[in-house]
């Protein structure tokens, strides 16, 4: 069985924690650089110091760890620092899972510098970004498709009644909603767009 590492660090993106949280096994490590964030599901979380602020030289203190590891899963770009430098002493193979794939611009420019410091695979949430990610030039071989983790849903319709209750939304009224974090990068303004539009051809 595969040992795995998980290296997250406080500004690890709040929909990245959900899928770690999902997939986590009970055998696999979850490492923080520096303070740890809020990552639900209960999972144990061991918080290693970055000297002077450095992901780096946190990575460095990381060695003993990744020696046994067959794979060092980062979930930020300051973890994957951190995973680089750690990866350096054994011969595991480093993973950075990305919640979303800019269209352009300076910001993917910086993502693809990030993902080409070092041999590593790439995961991404969707075929879409994929697809952006090899005609930015990436090796379809780096990458693979990492779907957004689900739990399901046992009680929907209480759940709906619930929420629908402290929101003090009418049964019959129409809602729109846009699920999980507002990542940045993610093009989550179409969900403010439908909104507009909605409210303008429905009066309610």
């Amino acid at each position: 069985m595969s040992k795995i590492l998980h290296l997250i660090d406080r500004n690890t993106p709040a929909d990245m924690l959900a899928q770690l949280a999902l997939l986590a096994g009970p055998d696999d490590e979850i490492i923080s650089v520096g303070p740890p964030p809020d990552l639900p599901g209960g999972h144990r979380v061991r918080a290693v110091h970055e000297p002077v602020g450095s992901a780096v030289l946190c990575g460095v203190r990381l060695r003993a760890a990744a020696r046994g590891a067959d794979v060092i899963h980062t979930w930020s770009p300051r973890a994957q620092r951190a995973g680089q430098a750690a990866a350096a002493a054994g011969t595991g193979r480093l993973l950075r899972s990305v919640p979303a794939v800019p269209r352009s611009g300076k910001a993917l420019a910086r993502l693809l510098r990030s993902l080409r410091a070092r041999p590593l695979v790439v995961t991404a949430p969707s075929e879409a970004a994929i697809d952006r990610l090899i005609r930015a030039g990436m090796d379809r071989q780096q990458l693979r498709l990492l779907p957004a983790a689900a739990a399901t849903i046992d009680d929907d319709d209480g759940r709906r009644r619930r929420t629908r209750a402290e929101l003090d939304i009418a049964d019959d009224a129409l809602v729109l909603v846009a699920p999980d974090a507002m990542v940045r990068l993610a093009n989550l303004n179409s969900a403010v767009w439908a909104h507009a539009i909605m409210q303008y051809v429905l009066d309610d």
